[in-house]
């Protein structure tokens, strides 16, 4: 089964060209983390949600809090320190004991068994 891995980082900005700028990078890396076997969590697609009426910042926090609390990784974008919203759900993350990383291998790392352990099983009896 896929794992579930959320993406953290900045989405808000000062200009709407930035905004979508962050927005299309989300995009690029929940694609990414599609392809590499991974279950992706966007939080960016709220984006859309709030095309549809009157959600507050805080709402929409508590949706990912929800979310990032049954997630089995975080995964950090560039920018992550200056977004208020990324560092919040870092601090939940950190808070459950969620692992979060920032790379690719690091995301593979952490799912990789190492069944090194196999070898020294003894043998069948029979």
């Amino acid at each position: 089964m896929r794992k579930l891995v959320y993406i953290s980082g900045p989405i808000t900005a000062s200009s709407a060209v930035e905004m979508l700028e962050n927005i299309g990078t989300f995009s690029r890396i929940e694609h990414l983390l599609l392809k590499s076997g991974f279950a992706p969590v966007n939080p960016a697609n709220d984006f859309l949600l709030c095309m549809q009426g009157n959600l507050s910042k805080e709402e929409l926090l508590e949706k990912d809090r929800a979310i990032i609390s049954v997630c089995d990784a975080i995964f950090t974008i560039d920018g992550w320190s200056e977004s208020e919203g990324a560092q919040k759900e870092l601090e939940w993350a950190r808070h459950a004991g969620i692992p979060i990383v920032s790379t690719l291998p690091e995301l593979h790392n952490l799912f990789t068994v190492s069944v090194d352990w196999v070898d020294e099983l003894p043998e069948d009896p029979d």
